[in-house]
């Protein structure tokens, strides 16, 4: 199969030795080796679907790639299920003994993770905090009954929107010590009574996953923030920084069309298996590669919420970027097969089983996606996209009658500015502020080289607590972009220190 020897080597050339992948070899993270493995068992995938079943050594190396990826962070524990499945049908052509031994490995992951592998409990709060005071609440307009649903007091209301690493400056083990232990049932159980919260999440974190590597990922030593893009001639290239200066707008329709393409290709891998007994390898890489991409956002969300998205959907970026190989790959040997033949001459081989229904299908959707791009565009944008803290003050309590707010808020889409309402009445607006570490934005423009003007998006907000006699004081800020769609960024209750 020449065609397809070259398309997987374009892969491993333009993917898989790219800076996104090979970066992470310098560091302690699991990234690369689930990465390694999810390859293998994909290419592992491919062979048992395409080639003649008197080859077990596939068999074997499918199985210890899914016991590989499964076991390589709890993260990714049902993902060799997606993957088992897509070769289940030629498993039960072509070599049925194998069938058995490579089902039981999915359930040993999963058993492995859940009930053997013992994690610190400083890890499950944390990750609690992230997915439902950081996360999940924000999404819904319904706080109270959700928060009702998950079993959590009412002064947990007060800290919706913290996270494990911003506090909003309360202590999170006493104003909201029940979400640490929050059995994961109670999360499942809000995201099955309104599914809509996930949807919400996913519109928010889709922009944060445009950049491919983190921030702590890749600085070059002896300067400040340098990044691949600062390097020199074929140093600087990567597919993560290319992704990077995208539109947001057009990286958004491309995510968009990986998620749709996932039910469409499992309807052509169904629909292949029903004609044939066996999937196509199209439909097959298809759903392996869509649903990579989207359990690695559902397992993000729910995993450990929008913290550090870049990471946590790693494996998902991959699969898109060879997505895009494919399809390129794919259109070329399309054009090239066009191309008249000599007489006599065999036919030009394709890099993948032609498929017209489920290529028309795709092509279909993209079209229908870029046409209608005015109007998802303009919803999308309607809803609370923006990202920003208030740094200081760190603590609630303060001393003094003036109260200054600092911080940042930035939105994928243009500038935002940032207001404080006082007890639910009093609007106090903010003016720009320069920190004193990174007066020109430059650190978070590293962390959101995709968001819009790092430069200006530090605020400060002068609250006079003077009229209020020394009471409570409410505050919630809000990061308004031009739309006028409001994003709360920060709640909090300041409270008067006794002399």
């Amino acid at each position: 199969w020449p065609a397809r020897a070259l398309t997987h080597a374009a892969i491993f050339a333009i993917v898989l030795a790219d800076p996104v992948v090979t970066l992470w070899l310098n560091t302690l993270y699991t990234e690369f080796s689930a990465l390694l493995f999810l390859y293998a068992a994909i290419v592992a995938l491919a062979v048992i679907i395409v080639e003649t079943p008197e080859r077990p050594g596939w068999y074997l190396t499918f199985g210890a790639s899914l016991l590989g990826l499964g076991l390589s962070r709890q993260q990714h524990l049902l993902l060799p299920v997606l993957l088992f499945v897509l070769a289940l049908p030629a498993m039960w052509r072509h070599y049925r003994r194998a069938l058995w031994p490579l089902a039981s490995i999915p359930l040993v992951v999963i058993a492995l993770q859940l009930a053997v592998i013992a994690r610190p409990a400083s890890i499950t709060s944390a990750n609690n905090v992230n997915v439902v005071l950081g996360t999940l609440l924000p999404a819904t307009s319904r706080q109270a009954l959700s928060l009702d649903r998950l079993g959590l007091p009412t002064p947990c209301e007060g800290v919706i929107g913290a996270t494990w690493y911003v506090s909003m400056g309360e202590e999170l083990s006493t104003r909201c010590p029940e979400v640490f232990k929050l059995p994961r049932s109670r999360i499942l159980s809000l995201v099955l009574a309104d599914p809509a919260i996930v949807g919400v999440a996913f519109l928010k974190a889709a922009p944060l996953a445009q950049p491919a590597v983190l921030r702590y990922v890749g600085i070059e030593e002896n300067r400040a923030f340098g990044t691949l893009d600062q390097q020199h001639r074929v140093f600087a290239y990567s597919i993560g920084t290319l992704i990077e200066k995208l539109p947001p707008e057009l990286f958004l329709g491309m995510l968009l069309l990986v998620v749709i393409a996932f039910p469409v290709s499992l309807l052509a891998w169904a629909r292949t298996t029903v004609r044939n007994g066996t999937p196509s390898l199209e439909s097959a890489l298809g759903a392996a590669l869509s649903g990579t991409v989207v359990y690695a956002f559902a397992s993000s969300l729910l995993g450990d919420g929008t913290v550090e998205i870049p990471r946590h959907v790693h494996l998902g970026t991959v699969a898109m970027h060879t997505m895009i190989v494919l399809v390129m790959t794919l259109a070329l040997t399309r054009i090239a097969s066009l191309a008249p033949q000599r007489a006599g001459s065999r036919p030009a081989s394709v890099a993948i089983a032609a498929s017209p229904w489920y290529e028309g299908s795709l092509l279909s959707i993209a079209t229908i996606i870029a046409v209608t791009s005015p109007l998802w565009v303009a919803a999308w944008r309607q809803q609370p996209l923006a990202v920003g803290v208030v740094d200081e003050p760190e603590r609630n309590r303060h001393s003094t009658p003036i109260v200054r707010l600092h911080g940042w808020a930035m939105d994928p889409f243009g500038p935002v500015k940032a207001v404080t309402v006082i007890d639910g009445k009093t609007r106090v607006e903010s003016r720009p502020w320069q920190h004193p570490a990174d007066p020109t934005g430059i650190a978070l423009a590293r962390v959101f080289p995709t968001y819009h003007d790092p430069g200006t998006a530090r605020f400060e907000i002068t609250i006079d607590t003077t009229p209020y006699g020394g009471k409570p004081i409410a505050l919630r800020t809000y990061a308004r972009n031009r739309d006028g769609v409001l994003t709360e960024i920060d709640r909090r209750t300041l409270v008067r220190a006794r002399p």
